[in-house]
């Protein structure tokens, strides 16, 4: 009687183990009301029991996983949306089955309940939707079997007994997506969809009116801003603008812009502006501003009187001389009457060839790119494929961006150079866009550009 009613204890107790399922899944996103282009981050969470599984749970393959677990995540390809799944996980989880692939998780986070702790793991996927609309999203499933008990076996080791299959489903999640407000829209609204924050940043301080320099935006912060174009800027007074260059980024993406000074001025460069549309309540249109940089444009006249203080000292030394000239000797005091005007004069000529130079804002570009790619390559530096395209620019006497260009080696080759060289040099300019971004094999080597360069230089020369 006893012995009946300790067995039928154990029944029961097993009964309840089976019953009370050891994992659990869940579908979460920050909101469940977005925008048409808005990033939603859906997150798929797997709460498992880890002592639990390892008791009961029957490894469904040859090769034993972590987590004996065959998991579904919808792909979501029916849905009118761009969906993207963020880079492969760290490799530092276990190992499971997602639709049908053995992948390893990320290290799992833990979590108590009713004092007994769980482990999650999590995928994303990020969704942006084309269309407004009413959209429910299924929150997967999770199959897996169970055993009441296990029973040694000398032939076939350890086997489970009283195999159960267990299916965990996920609540489907519900989404209401509306288009993009139209009341309020700024004419320049750049299309960004996020919390961001703007700022700009230029290596140029000192220039001269018709000097071409770059600005950098960069927008920083969660929404959409892989899915942007570089956003449209109004010129500033005294600026004007010749194009602009992408860049990438996750949570931060940097757009390059060529400016060019139009006129004299001591106020730096204003600040930029960027319209934003951030969707958390309360929706709105926000006008992002930079600071202002610290930019000095000098005209032609400023330069030519900063330059005055050397004529001025070479009239003293001038006039010195000619109170001392007693007391020389004879060859001396030839040589010191000769020698301030010559001196005069080789400045004279110096002087017009450096306001030669200074009038002619394409010269004084090429020096300007020429100087900043030697000195990437000497310092094997990663900016090889910017100022070598700075570099090109100048000399097709364009922006930067536009010598990213399928046509650029016969453009080079209108410009008079060979048609070799020119392939050479358009071939050399994309290896190293594909080596900056990130592309296996592609050679770096600055003494392979340095080469090029030399080059590209005797050719141009010899036009």
């Amino acid at each position: 009687m006893i012995r009946g009613g300790v067995v039928m204890l154990c029944l029961l107790a097993a009964a309840r183990a089976l019953a009370q399922e050891p994992v659990k899944l869940e579908l979460t996103t920050l909101r469940k009301e977005g925008f048409v282009g808005e990033r939603i981050d859906l997150v798929f969470r797997l709460h498992y029991d880890a002592d639990d599984l390892a008791r009961s749970a029957v490894q469904p393959f040859r090769t034993a996983l972590d987590l004996p677990l065959q998991w579904t995540i919808p792909l979501l390809s029916d849905l009118p949306a761009r969906v993207e799944a963020p880079g492969p996980a760290d490799g530092s989880g276990p190992t499971l089955v997602v639709n049908g692939e053995r992948v390893t998780a990320s290290e799992p986070s833990v979590e108590v309940v009713n004092g007994h702790e769980y482990r999650v793991v999590a995928f994303e996927r990020r969704v942006y939707f084309e269309v407004a609309g009413e959209f429910r999203i299924p929150g997967g499933q999770v199959e897996f079997s169970r055993a009441g008990r296990f029973e040694d076996d000398l032939i076939h080791g350890r086997r489970p007994v009283d195999v159960q299959r267990r299916r965990v489903e996920a609540p489907d999640l519900v989404l209401q997506i509306q288009d993009l407000p139209t009341a309020g829209r700024p004419a320049d609204f750049s299309g960004a969809i996020g919390l961001f924050d703007l700022a700009v940043e230029s290596e140029a301080r000192d220039l001269v009116v018709g000097e071409t320099f770059q600005v950098v935006l960069v927008l920083a912060g969660f929404g959409n801003l892989d899915q942007i174009a570089p956003p449209h800027l109004d010129a500033p007074p005294g600026f004007r603008i010749l194009g602009a260059l992408g860049g990438t980024g996750e949570n931060r993406r940097a757009f390059r812009y060529d400016f060019v000074a139009t006129r004299a001025t001591r106020d730096g460069l204003p600040p930029l502006e960027v319209v934003v549309f951030e969707p958390d309540p309360p929706a709105r249109y926000r006008r992002l501003r930079s600071l202002r940089l610290p930019i000095v444009v000098l005209g032609d006249s400023q330069v030519s009187a900063a330059q005055g203080t050397a004529s001025s000292d070479l009239a003293l030394t001038r006039s010195e001389s000619r109170y001392s000239r007693r007391t020389w000797p004879l060859p001396w005091l030839w040589s010191a009457l000769l020698a301030p005007w010559l001196a005069l004069a080789a400045w004279c000529g110096l002087h017009r060839l450096r306001k030669r130079w200074e009038k002619d804002p394409k010269t004084r570009r090429v020096e300007t790119a020429r100087r900043g790619l030697e000195q990437a390559l000497d310092h094997a530096s990663e900016r090889q494929a910017e100022t070598l395209g700075d570099y090109l620019a100048a000399r097709l006497e364009c922006a930067a961006p536009a010598v990213v260009d399928p046509m650029l080696d016969r453009r080079l080759e209108a410009s008079g150079l060979d048609p070799a060289l020119a392939r050479e040099a358009a071939g050399r300019f994309q290896t190293l866009v594909a080596a900056r971004y990130g592309a296996a094999g592609a050679a770096v080597d600055p003494g392979t550009t340095r080469d090029l360069l030399a080059r590209l230089e005797a050719a141009w020369a010899g036009r």
